[in-house]
């Protein structure tokens, strides 16, 4: 006869199942559904199911729901009625706002190398509080052992250098949308995870594509621009301090037609929340661009590109720009960010600027 053991968190876990039934019983860690199981259920093609899969996880329950909203909804009672109010319940937690800060920069920072330590010194210059480093060890440890996150440990160090060494966090499930979730998950052998890949049926992708951009110009003599398109994300970026381009995706264009300059700005964050703009603007505008262009020597990488089959598109940087004597300059990174981010501010300024 099997017997299986489900309940809350607040009352028991599968560490003191081991405890209690020790040498008696298994433990078998059921992770949320991999992307090739979502899709057994997900009616619609994979590219759609990735985008879905990406946002809102793979926990059966949600999975399931109907609607944006009713899985918004779920999501959001999993984590605060079950994952937060268990955790507070067991282990007696008593400033439930500390916990809830916690988890917000823990999941801001995803994949980002910390320890106690370090988050201790965040509390004290963002919050003024005067949590400890060992408070916050045992409420990361809370947090691991309810499997709402879970953490990646080096594996060049040796001896005591593990005490002090640090860690990087990411969540179980990929509520976070940040997509180094999703690659841990498939490190620790998620069967048949993957992104998939266009132009194939093999739903296992991550294929990586570069190019050096060896072979293109580094140096643009001209410095008329007709045209400048551009896309900056800031979705998987985490600054050292308060930015406000952190969280968001900018897309901005320009185009010089008949000596005006048609010009346009959008940005969303990480809800989709955001705003969108066009404006009219002179040739000087083009030249505020192109001193831009130049303090940053954005042709240094012309012609690099890398590019990994099966992201979204809300990761990575592009810039594409031409010129009246055929030049060009185009750099595309759909992974992660290139363009410093004084430059970035500085282009974003500039379209927002003419647009007031």
């Amino acid at each position: 006869m099997d017997v299986y053991v489900i309940g809350s968190n607040a009352k028991f876990l599968s560490k003191d199942i081991i405890t209690e039934f020790a040498g008696r019983g298994d433990e078998i860690h059921m992770y949320p559904l991999s992307f090739s199981e979502f899709m057994t259920a997900y009616k619609g093609d994979k590219y759609e199911g990735l985008s879905e899969y990406m946002l809102y996880g793979g926990i059966p329950l949600v999975v399931l729901r109907d609607g944006q909203e009713n899985k918004a909804s779920a999501l959001e009672n999993l984590f605060s009625e079950i994952y937060v109010r268990d955790i507070q319940k067991r282990n007696k937690v008593r400033n439930i706002g500390e916990l809830e800060d916690l988890l917000n920069i823990v999941s801001s920072a995803i994949g980002s190398l910390t320890n106690p330590e370090k988050l201790k010194n965040t509390f004290k210059s963002i919050k003024n509080s005067k949590i400890t480093s060992t408070t916050i060890k045992k409420y990361l440890d809370y947090l691991e052992d309810s499997f709402l996150i879970e953490s990646a440990q080096r594996y060049d160090i040796k001896g005591k250098v593990y005490i002090e060494t640090p860690k990087k966090y990411y969540f179980s499930d990929n509520m976070s949308r940040i997509i180094t979730s999703i690659i841990l998950l498939m490190a620790m052998g998620f069967s048949g995870c993957g992104f998939p890949r266009r132009n194939t049926d093999n739903i296992d992708g991550g294929v990586v594509t570069r190019n050096s951009g060896e072979d293109s110009p580094k140096v643009i003599e001209s410095t008329d621009i007709i045209s400048f398109n551009c896309e900056l994300s800031f979705i998987a970026t985490v600054f050292d301090e308060e930015n406000e381009l952190e969280g968001k995706v900018y897309k901005m264009s320009a185009a010089l037609e008949d000596g005006t300059v048609k010009a346009k700005i959008d940005w969303h964050d990480r809800s989709g929340n955001g705003d969108k703009a066009e404006f009219e603007a002179d040739v000087s505008f083009m030249s505020k661009l192109q001193e831009i262009v130049s303090k940053y020597d954005l042709a240094k990488h012309n012609g690099y590109t890398h590019h990994v089959s099966g992201l979204p598109d809300i990761y990575g940087d592009y810039i594409d720009i031409k010129y009246a004597s055929e030049e060009s300059i185009y750099e595309s990174d759909n992974q992660s960010g290139f363009l410093k981010a004084e430059a970035a501010m500085e282009l974003i300024d500039l379209f927002l600027s003419f647009n007031i």
